[in-house]
């Protein structure tokens, strides 16, 4: 088979992000800041954590900044006074609590563990994914984990993977395939280090770039194909 390595993104390609993040704000919400709830908050929130995930992959913040940056935006916006840093530490905890896996992931982990080797590859902070692969019995079927948060590099850089592959093997590079949701950081990272790519899209969404990964899916359980025809 070509493939020897599948690196997979964790957030909403093996895990529901969304789902854990939006249970996650709610509580905070409810219990932390004890306002009510409404779906334009958690938009509001949503667009000021992108806007510093953004500005983190263009090397522009780091996740020290980025952890009570995106509360403090939020919370001017809203006109909320309360604490950034005790607001991320809360919703960071409520969110290893409520992480779920997508839809057929473990299964597909179970049918990959033994025939080939698999990574972790995600901008993500510390504490949350590693707890979270810990609390959902994952970590035991990856032979590295690499997290954008410990090395202090992001997809779609290079220099995330040259981190990568400094820890798995240089010789990885020819027989690896990376496998995420995002078109961005995922695809465009692995396009761009001159890796096959498999991008999960799950929604149906319109790529409006140039990128052409080199397997696209709608289901996660559809990778099988992929990598053993390959």
């Amino acid at each position: 088979m070509k493939y020897q390595w599948i690196l997979f993104d964790l957030d909403n390609t093996l895990t529901d992000f969304d789902v854990a993040s939006h249970a996650a704000f709610e509580k905070l919400c409810e219990e932390l800041l004890k306002v009510d709830y409404t779906p334009e908050l958690y938009a509001s929130y949503k667009v000021h954590n992108g806007s510093m995930w953004q500005a983190f992959e263009r090397n522009e913040i780091d996740t020290k900044y980025l952890r009570w940056k995106r509360f403090d935006l939020f919370f001017k916006a809203n006109d909320i006074e309360f604490d950034s840093h005790e607001a991320n530490k809360f919703y960071l905890f409520e969110m290893t609590k409520a992480a779920t896996l997508k839809v057929g992931s473990l299964d597909l982990l179970k049918k990959l563990h033994g025939d080939f080797k698999l990574a972790i590859i995600t901008n993500g902070l510390q504490e949350n994914q590693r707890t979270i692969l810990d609390n959902l019995d994952l970590t035991k079927y990856f032979e590295a984990i690499i997290v954008s948060d410990e090395i202090g590099a992001s997809k779609p850089s290079k220099e995330f993977f040259d981190i990568t592959f400094d820890t798995i093997g240089q010789e990885a590079i020819k027989s690896s395939l990376v496998v995420g949701d995002n078109i961005g950081s995922d695809i465009e990272g692995a396009i761009g280090y001159g890796l096959d790519s498999c991008w999960f899209n799950e929604h149906g969404k319109v790529n409006n770039t140039d990128l052409k990964p080199t397997f696209t899916i709608s289901r996660i359980e559809e990778l099988l194909d992929c990598i053993y025809t390959n």
